[in-house]
């Protein structure tokens, strides 16, 4: 027996096949055995074979994107190498830390030694060996004008200077008296004495 073809894709149909294998058409009732049948018409058109898929590569950035984004990530290491370096000198850095300022006059100037009349300032804290400026309101508690003569300290590595005295201070009130100190040249923490005479 002869051999058979789908009439729509032309594959070779095996004897008594009812459905082609390859595209799925009704197998053909061959009248005549050997010849293969005419082909049957078509609905329309042949559809165009599909194309190939494209070759899919990879896109490469152009050099001049590596180069920007090296860039970015060259800035961007810096600053956190700068950030983290000023982080870590601040955590480490030594500082001078002065609780309070303690008031002490020795005569008694302004009333300041009275045990209900102790005064302290606030504190602060900086860098060693630099100079800082204050002002202190420094009450009278005398019933008569006191006069400030004198202002320095007895701490240790402290140095006052250019304090606004003479000072005088009206019965009853308060002063305004300014100076410079400068703190000692390496790390330190407690009180700082005042003295006022």
């Amino acid at each position: 027996m002869a051999a058979s073809f789908c009439p729509k894709c032309g594959a070779a149909l095996p004897p008594g096949a009812q459905f082609c294998a390859f595209c799925g058409s009704p197998a053909p009732n061959l009248g005549g055995a050997g010849t293969a049948p005419a082909p049957l018409p078509s609905a329309g058109p042949t559809p165009p074979p599909y194309p190939p898929y494209p070759t899919m590569e990879p896109s490469r950035p152009s050099p001049s994107r590596r180069r920007r984004g090296l860039a970015i990530a060259i800035v961007v290491v810096v600053l956190i190498a700068i950030i983290g370096g000023l982080a870590f000198y601040e955590l480490t850095a030594p500082i001078v830390d002065v609780n309070e300022f303690l008031v002490w006059a020795p005569d008694n100037v302004c009333g300041l030694n009275e045990p209900n009349n102790l005064i302290a300032y606030q504190g602060f804290n900086d860098s060693p060996g630099v100079t800082d400026y204050f002002q202190f309101e420094v009450p009278n508690y005398n019933t008569s004008q006191c006069n400030l003569v004198s202002a320095t300290t007895n701490t240790s590595g402290f140095t006052v200077s250019d304090a606004t005295v003479p000072l005088s201070i009206a019965a009853q009130g308060t002063g305004t008296l300014s100076l410079n100190l400068t703190l000692p040249g390496s790390a330190w923490s407690g009180n700082v004495n005042l003295v006022f005479g």
